[in-house]
């Protein structure tokens, strides 16, 4: 028996008396037998990354992930897809869909802190991307899982599961109508009523599609749509920080051409919501899995653009950094970096020089899906000449679709606003205590606003809470903070357990 990949024909030549007869096989594709590919995690370290020291995910087909604390337990949990691309057979594999690892103490069932047997497959077949949210608003965190066409005609679906104190399950499934993939999906506020929207590519109907949340939750006719040719990469936000989210999209190709030169359309937010006659077009080669993220810290969002494919070949493909500044982003105010098939970045200071670095997959090289990933380290010159680490890799299609930091701007800083609270008669003053865990680099800001009044409330300045006991006037009735949460790194953040307020005269 001889191992092949993907063969497309054969030659034999016959034996000439002194060599023997030879079979040459022409192998039609590399890196992807049986979909027996697994996700790798590569751990980060002092020295850099490491071949050695990665993790295989025990996941076939792997697609993309995201991470969150799905559980509430304090440990980050893993989702990682298994899209089913190996076909038919994908209904015999158990883990077929989106795979939860949930995180754990180190230990012999777990692998690098991810126990295995506490492994949760939410059963979906085609997936391409996963989202994770608080959608309903009920303290748990949501699933969003977005899918490639069912060859079967099966209709195609955006996928929901809503979570729970009892975790995942199919009673807790919603199935929204999103016809020609959905691969490509952002969550936001977009039209600021307090409710989180979806947005998702279409594909083959050359549009994108943004379902609109509600206290009702969501409707595949409560929707609204903007036309581009092959959406296929999707981002979201506040580019021109205006207080709205933008909608960044990647055009894969002209569908009546086939070239694949139709680029970046950047979609403004604004209160009338999104147009097509007000956005912005930047040039790209099928751009997928972009990067935001103040890379040149001047204050202004920069946009990292992977390329994936051209018209005649994938291979060392310019992918463009566009520079922000005051006047936005530009054509030709961009850095220039060589990948291959890039689909996906990452933006993180992984040698914690204070600058952040870019992580790219890169899904091709030479007809084969055995490749080398990228990381390129800042080098404090708009990446004129960074430091290049490789990494191998097999055939990745996007990795961690989520950008770290804050949604709008990608600071590295999150904020919460309590509910508020009321008393009765007068109170001269206030004292604060807090249950906080604070790792090293890492910070808590509580600040607070009193009023007369609920009205009133919102035009009250906040107050750092510096020590105790804070002033409050005789004539508040109604008390409120806020906790910013900051952090270093954007790895890890401080934990706020519990918030206690006493009044006194």
């Amino acid at each position: 028996m001889v191992s092949t990949e993907g063969a497309s024909d054969v030659a034999v030549v016959p034996s000439d008396g002194q060599t023997p007869a030879r079979a040459v096989f022409c192998n039609a594709r590399g890196g992807t037998l049986h979909e027996k590919v697994p996700p790798l995690v590569y751990w980060g370290a002092a020295a850099g990354f490491d071949p050695a020291r990665v993790w295989k995910m025990p996941v076939n087909s792997g697609y993309e992930a995201s991470g969150a604390d799905l559980n509430a337990d304090g440990l980050v949990d893993l989702i990682s897809l298994n899209s089913g691309h190996v076909g038919e057979a994908a209904d015999a594999d158990p883990n077929l869909g989106a795979n939860v690892f949930f995180g754990g103490p180190l230990s012999p069932n777990a692998l690098h802190g991810f126990d295995e047997k506490k492994r949760v497959a939410l059963r979906e077949f085609g997936l391409g991307s996963s989202n994770v949210a608080d959608l309903n608003r009920d303290g748990y965190l949501d699933i969003v899982l977005g899918a490639f066409e069912h060859d079967d005609g099966r209709p195609e679906v955006l996928v929901i599961y809503y979570g729970s104190v009892d975790g995942f399950s199919r009673d807790r499934r919603q199935a929204i109508l999103s016809p020609h993939r959905s691969i490509g999906c952002a969550i936001g506020d977009y039209n600021r009523d307090d409710w989180l929207d979806i947005a998702v590519t279409s594909y083959a109907s050359h549009e994108v599609r943004v379902f609109w949340g509600s206290p009702d939750g969501f409707h595949s006719e409560r929707k609204s749509l903007l036309e581009l040719p092959s959406p296929i990469g999707l981002e979201t936000a506040d580019l021109n920080a205006d207080g709205y989210l933008d909608l960044i999209v990647g055009s894969y190709n002209d569908p009546r051409a086939g070239h694949h030169d139709t680029g970046t359309f950047i979609f403004w937010g604004a209160s009338r919501g999104f147009r097509e006659q007000n956005a912005q077009w930047l040039p790209g080669f099928t751009p997928v899995g972009f990067v935001v993220a103040d890379f040149d810290a001047n204050g202004f969002l920069d946009l990292f653009s992977p390329h994936y494919h051209a018209d005649l070949t994938r291979e060392s493909l310019p992918c463009y950094l566009y520079w922000g500044s005051a006047k936005g982003l530009s054509t030709r105010n961009r850095t220039i970096l060589i990948c291959d098939s890039a689909d996906d970045g990452v933006a993180a200071d992984f040698d914690r020089d204070g600058r952040l670095d870019l992580a790219v997959a890169c899904h091709s090289r030479d007809g084969s899906h055995y490749t080398r990933s990228r990381i390129f380290y800042n080098d404090g010159r708009r990446f004129s000449s960074p430091r290049i680490e490789y990494l191998p890799t097999h055939g990745p299609h996007w990795m961690y679709v989520q950008d770290m930091g804050h949604i709008y701007n990608r600071k590295f800083e999150q904020t919460y606003e309590s509910s508020v609270f009321q008393w009765h008669g007068p109170a001269g003053q206030g004292e604060l205590t807090s249950k906080v865990d604070e790792a090293v680099g890492t910070e808590l800001l509580i600040e607070v606003r009193s009023a007369a009044d609920d009205r009133d409330l919102g035009k009250k300045e906040w107050r750092p809470v510096l020590a105790n006991p804070f002033a409050l006037e005789p004539t508040d009735r109604c008390l409120q903070y806020r906790a910013t949460f900051k952090s270093d790194n954007g790895d890890r953040y401080p934990i706020l357990d519990r918030v206690t307020f006493r009044l006194g005269s």
